[in-house]
């Protein structure tokens, strides 16, 4: 299959996965448990899909190490995500986030000695406008920004963008063969992190003072731990695990300037013109000159006319 098509797979299941967990967080209103219930589901189908999908295969230390690393900072990446969005403006949390994709791009021109081209720095800047215009920024839910808040979505955006640098090493080295012992190593971690979270919320929830109100609670949840949403959830996390191999070995194959911003963008787009269409969400005139500015940049991203 060529790697065009490919990378189109991904940026489809990308957004599949999103809205997955989109629909699961605003059903269970954005509970510690929830959340975390979701990852250990995510994380648990994501390596059946992984051994079937080419098995563990052999590690060396090189991957072990570094998929340990990625492991950690995708955990970290989202701990800290979660935090700023507690505390914070999801829409500006968003927005750095995805501002956080010229990380792993600059590091294409300078670590990987990538060429660049005029087009694709007119490109990723326009991204970077699309990005800012897409959100609205306006709204209500905006609270109030905090030196807190600030520490905390500093380190989502050095860990999401840290992401995608650990993609590129990885997919770059002697050793990206193993890519399917990485995936499974990093995604067992992932599964003890979100285990060790929604146990410590567990024992938490058991140590409230009022019966009543914890009686209230768990009767609401249980609902989100019933089997259509445990399927919905597996699905999801056969997504994710597609998603996470084809990038691994994408970022081997495509420039970063071209393939970091067009995966973002792409999803950014998609997210919004679902929105429109199926959510019946009406869109502010900034929102519309982001979302245009965003197909004009994924156009000279990829360069359909040669210029």
């Amino acid at each position: 299959m060529p790697n065009e098509l490919l990378l189109v797979v991904s940026i489809i299941v990308c957004f599949l996965a999103g809205i997955s967990k989109k629909y699961y967080t605003k059903a269970c209103s954005g509970g510690v448990k929830q959340i975390n219930f979701y990852n250990l589901i995510i994380s648990i189908f994501a390596i059946i899909t992984f051994l079937i999908w080419g098995g563990f295969g052999k590690a060396s230390l090189f991957t072990f190490l570094l998929a340990l690393a990625f492991g950690l900072i995708t955990a970290l990446q989202y701990l800290f995500t979660l935090k700023a969005i507690s505390i914070g403006s999801w829409a500006y949390t968003t927005v750095i986030s995805c501002l956080s994709t010229l990380i792993p791009t600059c590091s294409g021109w300078i670590f990987w000695g990538e060429p660049i081209s005029f087009v694709q720095i007119v490109g990723v800047l326009l991204f970077v406008v699309c990005f800012i215009f897409s959100t609205d920024l306006s709204s209500e839910e905006n609270k109030k920004l905090s030196f807190k808040w600030l520490f905390y979505v500093s380190i989502s955006f050095v860990c999401t963008g840290g992401i995608g640098v650990l993609q590129k090493v990885f997919a770059s080295s002697s050793y990206s063969g193993e890519l399917n012992a990485f995936l499974i190593i990093a995604f067992a971690f992932a599964f003890f992190f979100a285990m060790s979270i929604y146990t410590f919320a567990v024992i938490k929830d058991r140590k409230k003072e009022n019966d009543k109100i914890e009686k209230l609670e768990t009767k609401s949840i249980n609902k989100y731990y019933s089997f259509l949403w445990i399927a919905i959830i597996a699905v999801s996390g056969i997504f994710v695990a597609v998603n996470n191999k084809l990038n691994l070995y994408l970022s081997g194959v495509f420039d970063s300037a071209f393939f970091f911003p067009v995966l973002n963008g792409s999803n950014i787009l998609l997210t919004t013109l679902f929105s429109v269409l199926v959510f019946k969400d009406k869109l502010k005139l900034t929102q519309w000159i982001g979302f245009g500015v965003g197909i004009i940049a994924l156009l000279l991203l990829c360069n359909p006319f040669g210029i």
